[in-house]
């Protein structure tokens, strides 16, 4: 498999794990939590941490894995074995922030 493909100068898509993506504890636990569907706002109830500082854990993790968008850095996370797969087996009811606060749907 190649080190890099690319469509874009300085941006990768599903390739070998580069050996400088080591992300923060937190930014795989941003990054799964994302993976699995829950919005930012959801994501900071659950972690008990601002809006913004998810957005910004995000910005890292895209930043990091050289990714388009956070779609194209969960399926390199899932590549790379950053992210456990087995989330989406074993998948919680999402949450979704509405007008009357957090609330679950199936």
């Amino acid at each position: 498999m190649p080190d890099r493909v690319s469509n874009s100068p300085g941006r990768s898509e599903i390739s070998e794990r580069p050996f400088f993506c080591a992300l923060t504890a937190r930014e795989v636990e941003v990054l799964s939590l994302r993976a699995t569907g829950l919005t930012g706002g959801a994501i900071a109830l659950r972690l008990a941490i601002a809006e913004t500082t998810v957005k910004g854990h995000l910005r890292n993790v895209r930043d990091k894995l050289d990714a388009f968008d956070t779609t194209h850095a969960v399926a390199l996370a899932i590549v790379w074995q950053l992210i456990d797969i087995e989330l989406f087996l074993r998948r919680e009811p999402r949450e979704q922030i509405g007008d009357r606060g957090l609330s679950l749907r199936p």
